[in-house]
């Protein structure tokens, strides 16, 4: 009697030899594709600042750093047009297009002169021009001049302190106020007449038409600080 190999009556081919071991699950990590190009890091915040001019000084206080050093500059005080603001004006320029000839229909910068005959503290720089330098301090992003102060408010910074100045009462051209430092100086080179711009010290009036009799007094030139905060 023949005997039959398999027991299941059905006679199947034999496949390849398998492996021996069990066969894996199938993996749960994305397929990693190929890298792009690298991007720029993300810019760092501006730091808060704040910007003042120190006027009569060519370097900026130690609370400050330094952005340029310059020469005050304004309208002729026998002008009665122009612009009635100083400029701190850079020591090296850089020109568009330039028209070398003087014409009428234009406006007119001078070089600012101390005009201080009779004030002790700063009565030797009589005729200097006035330096000045933009200063800017981080982390603060106020400042303010506070006439007839020497001191800042709580929780506020003093930049530098001094005189108040402008052009003369008698002039035909007005100027702004501004603080000019207490140790001003004078920019090298100059210390003649020249007829331009001017700065004076400021007096205080008081009484009739003036200001507070005390703490104001009539005569008394009058203080400044710079605060930032």
């Amino acid at each position: 009697m023949q005997v039959n190999p398999n027991p299941t009556g059905s006679v199947g081919q034999e496949g390849p030899a398998g492996s021996s071991q069990p066969p894996s699950s199938p993996s749960l990590e994305e397929p990693r594709g190929t890298s792009g190009p690298k991007g720029h890091p993300e810019p760092s915040p501006p730091t808060s600042g704040s910007l003042y001019i120190r006027w009569g000084r060519s370097e900026c206080p130690s609370t400050a750093s330094f952005v340029y050093e310059g020469i005050v500059g304004g309208s002729h005080h026998s002008h009665t047009g122009g612009a009635a603001n100083y400029l701190c004006l850079p020591l090296d320029t850089e020109d568009l297009q330039v028209d070398a000839g003087i014409s009428g229909d234009r406006s007119f910068l001078y070089s600012t002169e101390y005009r201080i005959y009779s004030f002790a503290p700063l009565s030797h720089l009589l005729h200097h021009d006035v330096p000045c330098a933009v200063c800017r301090v981080t982390g603060r992003s106020t400042q303010l001049m506070i006439p007839a102060k020497t001191t800042c408010p709580a929780d506020w910074t003093s930049e530098y302190k001094g005189y108040m100045m402008s052009a003369s009462y008698d002039y035909d051209h007005q100027t702004e106020y501004v603080c000019v430092d207490e140790n001003a100086e004078a920019r090298v080179g100059n210390n003649s007449s020249a007829g331009g711009s001017y700065m004076y010290p400021v007096e205080a009036t008081c009484g009739t038409n003036g200001l507070p009799c005390l703490p104001y007094v009539a005569g008394k030139e009058l203080t400044c600080v710079v605060c930032t905060i």
